[in-house]
């Protein structure tokens, strides 16, 4: 059974302590990412048919792309809150691993569905921040995105908004740059 670690630790040990995490999570996650994985090859195959990509895989048709480009980004859209809610229950599922409570698949979708609010408003603010960053030099983009990058998991494992994920986030990397990266 995987345990928590209770103080910072080296590399070596943090990487051990992924390996188990892994090792005893991956019963736990298995079903969602077999099904994540089954809707990206849908995605993929439903991108092709909307940019009329021919079955021999020769080039996609501009007209086609614009004569179904609502369609395709209303599927976007849909399949981006679909994998947030499945990413929701992976990371639901681990929590509840590593703090060894009993859950089932339902419950673990649930609370992803629950927290998707919350997950979509964060993740555009974290795309703005980004973008920002980018715009004013490279560096800044690079340090707001591992700074920003553990707000799902605040969300999901601590209940906090949007908002206060990201800071979070930011709070937590902050002046531990390295064994973050």
């Amino acid at each position: 059974m995987y345990t928590l670690p209770q103080e910072p630790s080296s590399i070596a040990r943090l990487l051990d302590n992924s390996f188990r995490l892994f090792s005893s999570g991956f019963a736990k996650v298995i079903g969602i990412g077999l099904m994540l994985a089954a809707s990206y090859i849908a995605f993929a195959f439903l991108t092709a048919l909307t940019m009329g990509v021919p079955p021999d895989g020769s080039g996609a048709s501009p007209e086609g792309f614009k004569h179904n480009f609502a369609a395709f980004f209303a599927a976007l859209f849909g399949f981006t809150l679909f994998t947030f809610l499945f990413y929701g229950a992976i990371i639901y599922r681990l929590d509840n691993m590593t703090h060894q409570r009993q859950d089932t698949l339902l419950a673990a979708l649930g609370a992803g569905l629950k927290k998707l609010p919350n997950m979509l408003f964060a993740t555009i603010l974290y795309t703005l921040a980004l973008a920002i960053g980018m715009l004013l030099l490279v560096v800044p983009g690079v340090i707001l995105g591992l700074s920003l990058s553990f707000y799902w998991i605040f969300i999901m494992v601590d209940n906090l908004g949007a908002y206060a994920s990201l800071k979070a986030s930011h709070k937590l990397v902050w002046g531990h740059w390295w064994r973050t990266l």
